[in-house]
């Protein structure tokens, strides 16, 4: 499989030099015994992975009936899926507000839109939605169920007539081979006054540093890059934006603590969760993570960034 896999300098900032951080398996293949190194730049900080799977070979890894961003056009659904597509419906409302906080309805462009919840959620309330799914059956799926307008390419080679209100990043930005150019293309069709939020997991979390190479979020070899909120504000500038508010995100802390005990459960043998120890230690780690980042957000587990274009 290494064959499949490319060397690759910093994303952020080009050096080659690098050092290895954490060992991650892939949590759907934890018996398989592959292990993917996660380095640090050795200039700029910026964590991500290396080797990582060729750009032509990277669907496959998404291939898989537990990845749970793209469950509603799976034919069947687990427990744990079910307790996710609760969170989510509850999720994608509270996006909403956020948003209705900044703007009034108006053009809104969702980057890696999934099946297409969030954008429903915002053409109810009167947005005109646009989302972009390089998976062709998730995005089938939003246009059949939902009426929702998806182009399946990548968002540099997507064509817009009209620049955009808000454009968003929900869990997308890591997945990504180029951050800087992606959000430098996102600056170009954003309006001036325009809106940009990133969501991202924080490599630099509480329950990272507990979890280490178990931790979800790692989601390992999905997850090209891991930002903490120093590189995401490099990342920004390098693209003409900058970070002018960020907050914890608080479903993704409780979900990121109790799916990292599912994957210790799996590595250790145990294929559901031991009761009650492993549900009272994510409760417990996750309320302990929330209540951190609700003095400090750069301790999140992750963090909702807001962009706009930088003013010279």
């Amino acid at each position: 499989m290494l064959t499949e896999f490319e060397n690759t300098c910093c994303p952020l900032c080009g050096e080659i030099r690098c050092e290895i951080e954490l060992a991650a398996p892939d949590r759907f293949h934890l018996s398989g015994g592959n292990r993917y190194h996660i380095v640090k730049c050795s200039e700029c900080g910026f964590a991500y992975l290396n080797p990582r799977p060729q750009p032509e070979r990277i669907a496959e890894f998404y291939h898989h009936p537990g990845y749970q961003p793209f469950l509603s056009a799976q034919p069947r659904h687990s427990l744990w899926d079910s307790v996710y597509n609760l969170a989510r419906s509850v999720n994608v409302r509270s996006k909403r507000r956020k948003i209705a906080k900044l703007k009034p309805p108006g053009k809104i462009l969702d980057v890696g839109c999934g099946t297409g919840e969030f954008l429903r959620e915002m053409q109810r309330h009167g947005w005109q939605a646009t989302g972009l799914e390089t998976d062709e059956r998730a995005a089938a799926f939003a246009g059949k169920k939902y009426g929702l307008k998806i182009a399946t390419r990548e968002l540099a080679a997507a064509n817009f007539d009209e620049p955009f209100d808000v454009i968003t990043f929900w869990h997308v930005l890591e997945h990504v081979f180029d951050p800087v150019r992606t959000l430098e293309t996102a600056r170009k069709i954003l309006k001036g006054d325009g809106v940009i939020l990133v969501a991202c997991p924080n490599l630099a979390s509480r329950d990272a540093h507990f979890y280490g190479s178990d931790w979800v979020a790692l989601d390992a070899p999905r997850h090209l890059s891991h930002f903490v909120p120093d590189t995401m504000a490099n990342a920004s500038t390098r693209s003409g934006l900058m970070v002018f508010r960020s907050q914890p995100m608080l479903f993704d802390t409780f979900y990121n603590c109790l799916m990292s005990e599912q994957i210790i459960a799996a590595r250790t043998g145990n294929k559901s969760l031991p009761i009650p120890f492993p549900w009272v230690r994510a409760l417990t780690l996750g309320g302990l993570s929330w209540t951190v980042s609700s003095f400090d957000s750069n301790k999140g587990s992750a963090i909702l960034y807001y962009l706009k274009k930088r003013v010279n």
